[in-house]
Formats: C-alpha cells, sequence, structure tokens
C-alpha cells in the first residue's frame, strides 16, 4: 500500500461524494493537532472523482496535505486486511459508512463516528458501533468529535 507502519494512520475510505467540506475541515484540524506524533491520513483515490485529490491537497494546505495519504483502490481478496493497515477509521456524518465500517471493524479498526443527519444513510456507522457495545466512539457535535480523535 506504501502506508509508513511505524505512524498512526486515521484514515476513511469512503467514497468522496459522502464527504462535505465541515468533516473535511474536522480531520485537517485533527491532523494539526497531532503533527507531534506524525499522524497521517488516508484516504482511497477512488477513479469517478480524480480531481477529488487536489481539490483536497490544495484545501488541507501545504504542511497538512504532506500528511495525507492517497492510495488506489485494495484488491477485492484485500478489503479487509488491508483496512486494517489503519488505526482508527474517522466515519462521515452526513453519510456514514456502511459495508466499509463493517469491513474496517472486522479488520480490527475502531470506527469513531458522529450521526449527525435524520436520514438513515447517518446513522448507520452508529448502529454498528452501538450494537457492538462501542459507545464511547459515537460523537455528538464535531468539536467532540475531533476531540475525541485526538485522544485516541
Amino acid at each position: 500500500l506504501g502506508i509508513p507502519e511505524d505512524r498512526f494512520v486515521a484514515a476513511n475510505l469512503n467514497r468522496p461524494f459522502k464527504l462535505e467540506p465541515r468533516i473535511f475541515e474536522t480531520w485537517m484540524g485533527f491532523l494539526r493537532r497531532t503533527a507531534g506524533v506524525e499522524t497521517l491520513f488516508w484516504m482511497f483515490r477512488w477513479p469517478e472523482a480524480l480531481a477529488a485529490e487536489a481539490n483536497l491537497r490544495r484545501s488541507a494546505g501545504a504542511e497538512v496535505s504532506k500528511r495525507v495519504v492517497f492510495t488506489d483502490l485494495l484488491p477485492l481478496e484485500m478489503r479487509i486486511q488491508g483496512k486494517g493497515v489503519a488505526d482508527l477509521f474517522l466515519d462521515s456524518p452526513e453519510y456514514n459508512a456502511h459495508g466499509t465500517a463493517t469491513e474496517v471493524l472486522s479488520g480490527g479498526v475502531p470506527v469513531l463516528t458522529l450521526p449527525l443527519g435524520k436520514a438513515h444513510a447517518s446513522r448507520v456507522a452508529s448502529s454498528v458501533v452501538l450494537g457492538l457495545g462501542m459507545g464511547q466512539l459515537v460523537a455528538r457535535t464535531y468539536s467532540d468529535y475531533q476531540d475525541m480523535a485526538v485522544r485516541l
């Protein structure tokens, strides 16, 4: 994958349409706050959204964008094991991870989620996490979410 094993790796491997500017800024704030531990943020390079990488890097700023890692999608046989490279999965609040959350959890990676919307799609990951007895990984506000990510 090309991701250094000696770094803390936070990830969001959702499709780009699930991301909105406020959560991206929250993730970049997390990276700024964890600069001393050289945290990386891992995302997939989705074929249908190749321009997203350049846009996200530009939004992150020069210093922080050096710690954002994009990789190609994993081959089918590596979907669960490969996602286990992450140390923490940072979910998107308006449209939560669905299958990705279960794959990441199956790979042994905790999922930090923030269920904000009224639609079912914004509560899927929190339902999975709560069902596993991991309620401490469900944030209530963007600020709470970022603080929890820093602590983890």
